[in-house]
């Protein structure tokens, strides 16, 4: 799946269309164009980006100069996590604290 955006500007606060931006170490552009294209995304259940990958294209200032490159991002799954919580925790109330025992693990199945 690749999704062009031919003609992406500087991140706005508000707009729907495609931006882009590149900055660091000080340096930034005024005005840039650019392109972008996402060749793939995979999303978690929970809408998190699961791994992407795309290659972009900016311009900075009007110049023919572009700084072009590629991004890939894998994120693995997220690790599965176990409770088991004992049934005999106790509660202060005089200060809602509340006192369990138990069992939590982590496991990247």
């Amino acid at each position: 799946m690749t999704t062009p955006a031919p003609s992406a500007s500087p991140p706005p606060l508000t707009r729907p269309e495609p931006s882009l931006e590149f900055f660091g170490d000080g340096r930034g552009c005024n005005t840039l164009t650019g392109s972008f294209a996402v060749q793939d995304v995979t999303f978690t259940p929970t809408g998190d980006v699961q791994q992407l990958d795309a290659t972009f294209v900016q311009h900075g200032q009007g110049a023919d100069p572009a700084l072009h490159g590629a991004i890939h991002i894998p994120n693995p799954p997220a690790l599965s996590l176990g409770l088991a919580v004992a049934a005999d925790g106790t509660a202060d109330g005089r200060n809602g604290n509340a006192i369990i025992h138990g069992t939590v693990t982590c496991n990247d199945d």
